[in-house]
């Protein structure tokens, strides 16, 4: 977080059960929280927080504009919207991305190998 323009935007694309919502707040920043079921969402409501209620996976377009001087990913993975991710920053916006990698299938969910493994990945690809 310190990497973040103080005051700058931040999305929490698939912000769930908010705690990356709450400690973003508490920080000061303006936050939109995006995830395609709001129902955990419900007490930013009226707040400094927009919340965006979109399936992006199952295709819904791109509708959260540009500008973000963050973005905040976490236990969620969908490769296709990596490229508007990275369109989606303002110049010298951060992403925070956090997500599974091979070993995690050992510890619980998700166990599909296609979740655990990075994307264009040499080594992945000779399995």
């Amino acid at each position: 977080m310190p990497l973040v323009e103080p005051g700058g935007l931040v999305m929490d694309l698939a912000a769930g059960g908010r705690p990356h919502v709450r400690l973003l707040r508490t920080r000061g920043f303006p936050v939109r929280a995006v995830d395609r079921d709001i129902g955990a969402l419900h007490e930013f409501k009226g707040s400094d927080c927009e919340i965006i209620e979109t399936d992006l996976q199952a295709g819904a377009p791109w509708p959260l504009g540009g500008g973000y001087g963050g973005i905040v990913v976490t236990n969620y993975l969908h490769r296709p919207l990596l490229p508007a991710i990275g369109r989606a920053l303002a110049p010298g916006g951060i992403v925070i991305y956090e997500t599974f990698a091979e070993g995690h299938e050992h510890f619980g969910r998700p166990t599909n190998s296609d979740f655990l493994r990075p994307a264009n990945c040499s080594r992945c690809a000779q399995r």
